[in-house]
C-alpha cells in the first residue's frame, strides 16, 4: 500500500507498534528517541508534520503508548507515563483530557464503533490490579474492567495477561489475543467471554511465561508470540504470529559492556523472523489458510504494518500491506 520513514529530519520512525489512519489518508505513528511526539504522513508516506511536545501540561506527552483516529478524525492518544487519555480536534487542537486508573504496562486497544475504548494493561489499584481489560467512554467515565486470570501469581507471570485486541463487527465485542499461546477469545464489554479459540500447533508454538526474546542466543532462540489480529467484513479472524526465520542465526551479532556482560541482539527484524498469517472462521472454529511470510507483521488499530531497517542498517522503514484471502490455493 504505502511505504514510511524517512532516512534523517523529523520522519525518522521509532520501531513501536502504534498505528492508526483517519478517513483523510493520513497516518500516525511515533517518533525516533520520542515517545512524546506523533509523526503525520500523507497516504503516499510521504512526511506531514509533528504533534505533540514532551511535558506534562494539557496537550504535551511523555510516554504516548496508543493513537487512535475515529470516525470523524479526532485523535485519541492514551499517555502512559502521564497517566493520561486526551482527545484532539482533526485540526490538532485539544478537546478534552482526563486521567485514566492508573494504566501500566498497555499491550493493546480496540476501539468500537459505539465510542468505547478497551485497553489491555495492568492497573495500579488493589481492587483491580491484574483485570486485563478496562473500557473507557471517550468523555473519561471508566465503565468497567474484568478478566481477571487467578493464574497469574507473581510479577515475571504478567505475560500471561498481554493481548493484543481488536473491534469485532458484533456491538459491543472485541477480540482478544494471547501473547504468549495461542488462544484467541471473544468479549462482550459487559464482561462476558462468548467464545475461546484454542489452536493446537504442535511444536511451532508451545505456551510458555517468560519473555519471548530473554536471553536470545544461537542455542536459545526467540520464542514465537501474536503480534496482530483484525475480523475482516466477512466475519472470518486473521491472526499474525511472529516465527524465526530459517536463517535466524545469521541476524544475531554479540554485544559486550560493562552493565550487561556479553550479549547477543539484533536490528533487522525481518532477518531475525517471518510470520505466519492464518486465517480462522471462528463459527465454525476451523482454519482455513495458514502462510508463513517474510516480512516481520504486526497490527495497530487496523492496519497491517511491517517494520525493518533501511539498507545501510542506520533507521526504520515501515510499510502498510493490505493482506487478501485467495480461495482454493
Amino acid at each position: 500500500m504505502a511505504d514510511f520513514g524517512d532516512l534523517d529530519g523529523p520522519g525518522i520512525l521509532s520501531n513501536m507498534d502504534v498505528w492508526t489512519r483517519d478517513s483523510r489518508g493520513l497516518y500516525y505513528t511515533m517518533a525516533l528517541f520520542d515517545p512524546a511526539r506523533i509523526i503525520v504522513f500523507d497516504s503516499l508516506g510521504n512526511f506531514v508534520r509533528t504533534i505533540g511536545r514532551e511535558g506534562q501540561g494539557p496537550g504535551e506527552f511523555r510516554s504516548i503508548r496508543v493513537v487512535h483516529a475515529d470516525k470523524g478524525d479526532s485523535l485519541h492518544i492514551v499517555d502512559e507515563q502521564n497517566n493520561r487519555y486526551s482527545v484532539l480536534s482533526p485540526s490538532y487542537d485539544l478537546v478534552r483530557d482526563f486521567r485514566p486508573r492508573g494504566l501500566v504496562g498497555i499491550t493493546g486497544s480496540a476501539f468500537l464503533p459505539n465510542g468505547l475504548a478497551v485497553i489491555n494493561a495492568m492497573v495500579r489499584t488493589a481492587d483491580a490490579l491484574v483485570d486485563p481489560y478496562h473500557v473507557y467512554r471517550s468523555s473519561g467515565e471508566h465503565v468497567r474492567s474484568f478478566g481477571y486470570d487467578s493464574s497469574v501469581i507473581t510479577v515475571t507471570q504478567a505475560i500471561r495477561q498481554r493481548r493484543v485486541l481488536a473491534p469485532s463487527q458484533r456491538p459491543n465485542v472485541f477480540w482478544a489475543a494471547h501473547v504468549n499461546r495461542y488462544v484467541v477469545e471473544q468479549w462482550h464489554v459487559a464482561g462476558v467471554r462468548r467464545l475461546r479459540i484454542e489452536r493446537r500447533t504442535g511444536r511451532w508454538f508451545r505456551p510458555y511465561d517468560e519473555d519471548p526474546t530473554a536471553g536470545a542466543a544461537p542455542d536459545n532462540p526467540p520464542k514465537p508470540w501474536i503480534t496482530g489480529l483484525y475480523e475482516d467484513a466477512g466475519g472470518l479472524l486473521w491472526t499474525f504470529t511472529v516465527v524465526l526465520d530459517e536463517d535466524w542465526e545469521d541476524a544475531l551479532f554479540q554485544l559486550d559492556d560493562e552493565f550487561h556482560g556479553a550479549y547477543y541482539t539484533w536490528t533487522r527484524y525481518g532477518e531475525l523472523f517471518d510470520t505466519r498469517v492464518e486465517v480462522i472462521d471462528p463459527v465454525a472454529g476451523e482454519l482455513i489458510a495458514s502462510r508463513v511470510v517474510d516480512p516481520y507483521l504486526f497490527t495497530s488499530d487496523g492496519l497491517v504494518m511491517s517494520l525493518e531497517r533501511d539498507a545501510n542498517d542506520e533507521v526504520y522503514m515501515a510499510t502498510a500491506w493490505r493482506p487478501v484471502l485467495i480461495r482454493g490455493q
